[in-house]
């Protein structure tokens, strides 16, 4: 059975548990900020909401860059260090590393040096989350220009070759940059384990009225990728209307296809 989560700042908490789902996406960059008394107060909370976090998403805030113009290991290794400490204490699984604006390249940087570095980041967040999957996600064109396809992540993921690393499958990126379930290889496949939605016009909320070909997407990658795990990552306006929207969309979507 899939279980379905929301992606959302800590002042969203309230909003995803009234809508029913079944865990929370917490943003690392702002569970970062926090001390870690404030973090051990959130894991409580989330205990007592029922709540699990399950994953991390926005874990790389723009100072800290994973490659590129003003990359610097040390950085890295106390930025993943400090983090690493804190979501340890909400027992989560899975560690995503977007971060387009920490990932930008300026156009004469060396790619080749760029993946260089980013396996090294990678690698700094696996060690320091042994208990956890760090998983690289790929983002459209439009917010960043490195790692912008599935098959470029997994290229990335495949020379990291650690036991708990591997890919979030954003499925609103794969529509904005035209992917389709042909990118499904089996060893990318294999290398997939949390999924991420949200309808490509605006990055809402999923809606019934979202492009079918979203949802033949999104059944195409539970099919061959066995993920458990699908978390809503869009923007809101009103997150106590859009969290209620979405979650009764999504299940429609499930019994449709089965997955409860």
């Amino acid at each position: 059975m899939i279980k379905l989560g929301c992606c959302t700042a800590l002042s969203g908490l309230t909003a995803v548990k009234k809508a029913g789902f079944d865990f929370v996406d917490l943003a690392g960059a702002e569970l970062a900020g926090l001390p870690l008394y404030d973090v051990e107060c959130v894991a409580d909370r989330l205990q007592q909401m029922r709540l699990p976090c399950i994953g991390i998403h926005a874990a790389v805030p723009p100072d800290i860059k994973l490659c590129g113009s003003g990359y610097s290991e040390k950085k890295i290794k106390e930025y993943a260090q400090s983090l690493c400490a804190k979501v340890k204490r909400l027992n989560i699984r899975f560690l995503g590393i977007g971060s387009p604006r920490s990932r930008q390249l300026d156009d004469k940087e060396s790619r080749e040096t760029a993946k260089a570095q980013l396996c090294f980041s990678i690698r700094i967040f696996a060690e320091e989350l042994p208990d956890a999957f760090v998983l690289l996600e790929s983002l459209n064109k439009e917010e960043t220009n490195f790692i912008n396809t599935m098959s470029e992540a997994y290229e990335i993921i495949s020379s990291v070759n650690q036991e708990n690393t591997g890919l979030v499958c954003d499925l609103y990126h794969m529509a904005k940059s035209g992917e389709t379930s042909a990118v499904f290889t089996d060893g990318l496949s294999r290398s997939i384990r949390y999924l991420h939605i949200a309808d490509p016009d605006r990055r809402r909320y999923p809606q019934e009225s979202s492009p079918a070909g979203l949802y033949e997407l999104l059944k195409d990658a539970v099919d061959r990728t066995g993920c458990e795990y699908l978390s809503i990552e869009a923007v809101s306006s009103c997150m106590e209307e859009d969290t209620a929207s979405g979650y009764r969309t999504m299940q429609k979507m499930f019994q449709k296809y089965g997955w409860r």
